[in-house]
């Protein structure tokens, strides 16, 4: 009886350039590296026993490979999907806060709402909630008396920081000198005079600014 020969492992598939797995040391300097983009001191980093001038040369000796480039590459798509989810929730936060009412915590009665049925996107702008007693003092004489009744505070986040951020993302904010806001109130001929005067140099406005109410 013949014994059957054993089928060899088919050879392994080649690795396509830049997917080859790094080593621990190679795997630590990109690590170290895509925090501050310093290839001497990620080198130094991952082999303190290394000069300053020996790190600067690896360092950039390791960047050149294509396995270590396509490694901080990847990491870098990565941190950046990363960066737009957040920011996404960001700006999403942001414009609840905005839309975010005051009204939306207190019932029909004028009393504070359970917080679970206040709506999230106004809890999340809720900044303080507070109650105090206060006492009041009502009438004169031998008609005073002194009552106390309960104070609720709500206190929402900044609306017009968190209207600025939206404004700045959307391309909606849009300054404009003052100059140019007192331009656009004066007629046409007499605000390009006045633009030509200063460009000339031969209008100097007043250091002391004249109410809006006297033009």
């Amino acid at each position: 009886m013949t014994r059957k020969k054993p089928v060899p492992d088919p050879p392994p598939l080649p690795v396509e350039p830049g997917h080859e797995p790094l080593d621990p040391a190679e795997d630590a300097f990109v690590t170290e590296y895509v925090r501050h983009f310093n290839a001497g001191r990620a080198y130094r980093a991952v082999h303190p026993h290394v000069s300053r001038s020996s790190g600067h040369v690896l360092g950039h000796r390791l960047l050149k490979k294509v396995k270590i480039r396509a490694e901080i590459a990847a990491v870098l798509r990565e941190r950046r999907r990363r960066a737009e989810v957040t920011f996404r929730k960001v700006l999403r936060a942001a414009a609840e806060f905005t839309l975010a009412d005051v009204g939306d915590c207190v019932g029909p009665d004028g009393q504070p709402l359970p917080v679970q049925e206040i709506p999230p996107e106004t809890r999340t702008a809720i900044t303080r909630f507070r109650t105090r007693e206060r006492t009041v003092t009502v009438g004169v004489g031998k008609q005073r008396r002194v009552t106390s009744d309960r104070v609720f505070e709500i206190q929402l986040a900044n609306k017009i920081q968190a209207l600025g951020f939206l404004f700045r993302h959307l391309g909606m904010d849009t300054s404009i000198p003052p100059l140019e806001v007192l331009f656009q109130t004066l007629p046409r001929a007499v605000a390009e005079e006045l633009r030509a005067a200063m460009a000339q140099g031969t209008f100097r406005p007043s250091e002391d600014p004249v109410p809006i109410q006297q033009l």
